[in-house]
């Protein structure tokens, strides 16, 4: 028996896929002028290498900047940026010339004060003028800060000071740490400052500790008697017993004792 409804099914099946492919992107039809474009993903681009700052060497600035020979600061001993190099470079700089200007400019106000004193006196020409060395070193302090130890040749003697400095805006600024007593006879070894702030500790802790009051001497002066023949309850002065032990005033507790230098 002859199907006749197969063609009409096939040509059903023929209709209904060209209808599907002209609705599909890319498979021509009347939609074919409307689609989209592609999206393109982005290329990776490599990540710039990064930049590398040449620290000069000191030798390099000391000729850039017409440093005075006089100063001297090893390579090992000197900051880890070229900026703060020249820094200190032109800090101590100005001390070898006898230049209170640039050495003021770069100071915080209170040693701007003192050595605006200096200068009043006559005391920083005299000073600097006899200055044959200026040997320098740089470090931290024990809370961070960046430092710069100076030791002065000046004829046969040694003069040490130290410094700290900070960047402050375009310029770096530097202020005058506390020198110890006999700062100089007192340091040892390969980091001065080190040794400085050690210095500094010990000093601030001798500083708290309190006066040491003079220990009060006790006599019995029946025992006394006693070894000098005399009974222990009868013959203290006008036969009274003299009573319990009594302390002997002890210069500056009483009877005034001698002073130093004789005064």
């Amino acid at each position: 028996m002859t199907n006749h409804n197969r063609g009409v099914v096939l040509t059903t099946s023929v209709i209904a896929g060209l209808t599907l492919m002209s609705a599909l992107p890319g498979c021509g039809g009347k939609d074919q002028a409307a689609q989209a474009p592609a999206v393109r993903r982005p290329e990776a681009r490599p990540s710039p290498a990064p930049q590398v700052v040449r620290l000069a060497s000191v030798a390099e600035l000391m000729q850039e900047l017409g440093i005075d020979q006089r100063v001297r600061l090893p390579e090992n001993k000197a900051p880890d940026t070229t900026e703060k190099r020249r820094a200190v470079l032109e800090f101590f700089d100005a001390f070898a010339r006898g230049d209170d200007a640039v050495a003021s400019g770069l100071m915080t106000v209170p040693d701007q004060y003192e050595l605006s004193q200096l200068v009043a006196s006559g005391e920083w020409s005299t000073t600097t003028e006899g200055i044959d060395k200026v040997m320098l070193e740089t470090g931290k302090s024990p809370l961070g800060l960046d430092c710069a130890l100076a030791i002065y040749e000046v004829g046969d003697s040694y003069q040490p000071q130290m410094w700290y400095y900070t960047k402050d805006g375009d310029r770096f600024v530097f202020e005058a740490v506390s020198s110890p007593p006999e700062i100089m006879n007192r340091l040892y070894g390969a980091d001065f400052i080190k040794v400085w702030f050690e210095i500094l500790a010990e000093e601030d802790e001798l500083a708290m500790k309190p006066d040491e009051q003079p220990e009060e001497i006790r006599v019995n002066i029946s025992d006394v008697n006693t070894e000098a023949g005399g009974s222990r309850t009868g013959d203290g002065p006008r036969g009274r017993n003299p009573g319990p032990s009594a302390p002997i005033p002890s210069p500056g507790r009483g009877i005034p004792g001698p002073t130093p230098g004789g005064g």
